[in-house]
């Protein structure tokens, strides 16, 4: 139900092609992501994994399609680049019974499917990065986050190394394809 919902946002948000519809069904798609609801009994309910990297595809997609310079188009990249620091999921407490449920997906230190998760994840954001037009370079580079280099847990913010990464890619993009003369002007 959840996934259909997210499709049919999708098919509203190219019909009428604007960035506000686009940023709702951006929004939508990754509320769903990187959140584990307790059930109770030490369960959990989560959108599974493969299903959690096919939304992230499609909402990285869908916002190459608006890099205009509105406020819409840099909320976007700024929701699709903050998945890079939930390599702690949120938690939600509920009291309602749930049958699909898993065990808590504790990271990415002791949970090989979620590292390998967590991996695609960066895979997925910095392959977005280089591969953005000279627009969207811009944008990224704006709302893109300044690391904390004093912040030793590195938790909920993208590391120095990580930063660099996404910077170097990002540039290189916006030299690849921009139509300046002189874009160091």
């Amino acid at each position: 139900g959840l996934l259909k919902n997210c499709s049919i946002l999708h098919q509203i948000a190219i019909q009428l092609n604007n960035p506000k519809s686009t940023l709702a069904y951006v929004r939508e798609c990754l509320s769903l992501c990187f959140i584990a609801i307790s059930v109770g009994n030490g369960q959990y309910w989560y959108l599974n994994l493969a299903d959690q990297l096919s939304l992230l595809s499609n909402v990285v997609a869908i916002v190459h399609k608006f890099a205009e310079n509105s406020n819409e188009s840099k909320e976007m990249i700024a929701r699709v680049l903050a998945c890079l620091t939930y390599e702690r999921w949120r938690l939600e407490r509920i009291s309602l019974p749930y049958s699909l449920t898993h065990s808590f997906p504790d990271g990415n230190d002791t949970n090989p499917e979620f590292s390998q998760f967590y991996q695609r994840v960066k895979g997925i954001i910095i392959q977005f990065c280089s591969a953005s037009t000279s627009n969207l370079s811009l944008n990224i580079i704006t709302v893109l986050p300044i690391p904390d280099y004093f912040n030793q847990s590195g938790e909920g913010k993208i590391t120095p190394k990580l930063w660099i990464e996404i910077v170097e890619g990002t540039l290189r993009s916006f030299f690849t394809n921009t139509e300046l003369q002189n874009p160091m002007e």
